[in-house]
C-alpha cells in the first residue's frame, strides 16, 4: 500500500503541470486561444465559418469585459453599496462601448 508521501516524490507528469497552470491562472489559457485567434485571422477571413467564428469570439470578448460592470451592479442592487465617482465613470464608459460595438 502507498503512502501520500510515496506519491508526491514522482514527479508530475507534463499534462499534470499544465492542467495545475491552467487551475491557477486561468487568463493564460484565454491569451493563448486569443494569440492563436490573431495568427490564424487572415485563414478565418476568407471563409464564411471563419467570419463566424470571428463574429462569436468578439461577442465573447464583449461579454468578458462586462463582468466588472455586473460586479459593481450587483453590489449596489444586493448589497445597497454605494457608487463611487471612478466606478460611475466606468460603468458610463461601459455603457459607451456597448453602443459603440453595437453600432459597428
Amino acid at each position: 500500500m502507498t503512502t501520500i508521501w510515496e506519491d508526491l516524490r514522482d514527479p508530475p507528469s507534463r499534462s499534470a503541470r499544465w492542467r495545475a497552470t491552467l487551475r491557477k491562472q486561468p487568463s493564460a489559457f484565454l491569451l493563448a486561444v486569443q494569440l492563436l485567434v490573431i495568427l490564424l485571422l487572415p485563414l478565418l477571413e476568407d471563409s464564411e465559418w471563419g467570419r463566424a467564428v470571428i463574429s462569436l469570439l468578439s461577442l465573447s470578448a464583449l461579454i468578458t469585459s462586462l463582468y466588472p460592470a455586473v460586479t459593481v451592479l450587483l453590489a449596489v442592487v444586493v448589497l445597497r453599496e454605494r457608487i463611487h465617482r471612478e466606478q460611475a465613470a466606468g460603468l458610463a464608459l461601459c455603457a459607451t462601448s456597448i453602443v459603440c460595438v453595437s453600432l459597428a
